[in-house]
């Protein structure tokens, strides 16, 4: 099935707690496949067997449902990422009155108590998130893994582990580069055309969110993180790519350390030269 919204979760849940196989594709992947077998029309009966071709056709991943845990704690990492986009809205707006010459009161009166309930609301959600953490002890292990790396806080583990269903449908780091946008892509064609590689940034723009100021302390306090920052940043003279790069270093060790249930070590990979030699 595609993914509609929400509005396929009921349906794919019933199926699920009746023991029937099936996947959950993205939009943007059916209307491609649809795309290559040259329909010109949509319709509900062309949507359908485009459907079953692509599940004849191809050998889809099968879907797993979330825990009621994770799906709690998503909803709860979103609304809040939406709270402080708000947040910061409105202090921009009140330092703009500061400085303007002619402030109405009234107005940066209901912008400060507008401002107090956003941040009384996040207080809320931090809470009901850390109530769901200690109720599921797989959880709270994936937490305590991640916030083994410098830099990675409860609220980062947290809306990573929600975006990805604790890594449950992944099996590889590319899969979830791909699917948070950090996978690379180039434009070359023969001898002319040969443009920079970059992120496509087509994936989970949580995910990307999140792992910004982790990768910031990352680089200060992690001296792998840094290491790697400086070296894109020697080659590319571009700050940006060098966080970027730590962005997504970070949250391909938190997939490792996840899958293999273990927690941070600094100098892991010269232990394993080490131990070859």
């Amino acid at each position: 099935m595609e993914a509609s919204g929400v509005y396929h979760e009921q349906l794919a849940y019933f199926l699920d707690e009746h023991g029937k196989q099936l996947c959950v594709l993205l939009a943007n992947r059916v209307k491609a496949y649809a795309r290559s077998l040259k329909y010109k029309s949509k319709t509900d009966a062309i949507d359908a067997q485009v459907l079953a071709r692509l599940g004849l056709e191809r050998n889809l991943p099968k879907w797993q449902a979330p825990s009621e845990a994770l799906l709690q704690l998503k909803q709860l990492m979103r609304e809040r990422h939406k709270l402080k986009q708000d947040a910061t809205r409105l202090k921009n707006q009140l330092h703009a009155m500061k400085h303007r010459q002619v402030c109405n009161p009234v107005v940066k009166k209901l912008a400060q108590t507008r401002l107090k309930f956003i941040n009384d609301q996040i207080k809320k959600i931090d809470d009901a998130a850390r109530k769901l953490v200690q109720q599921d002890a797989e959880l709270r292990q994936n937490v305590m893994l991640l916030q083994s790396i410098p830099g990675v806080g409860l609220l980062t583990a947290l809306t990573v582990l929600a975006e990805t269903n604790n890594f449950a449908l992944f099996t590889s780091r590319a899969q979830l580069a791909s699917y948070a946008g950090y996978d690379v892509c180039h434009h070359e064609s023969g001898s002319s055309v040969k443009r920079k590689g970059r992120i496509s940034k087509k994936g989970n723009v949580y995910l990307r969110t999140a792992m910004h100021f982790p990768a910031l302390t990352a680089i200060k306090y992690a001296p792998e993180m840094g290491a790697l920052y400086e070296r894109i940043y020697d080659r590319t003279k571009v700050k940006m790519k060098g966080c970027v790069a730590v962005q997504r270093k970070l949250l391909l060790l938190m997939f490792t350390l996840v899958k293999n249930q273990q927690t941070y070590q600094p100098h892991y990979q010269r232990q394993q030269l080490l131990q070859a030699i």
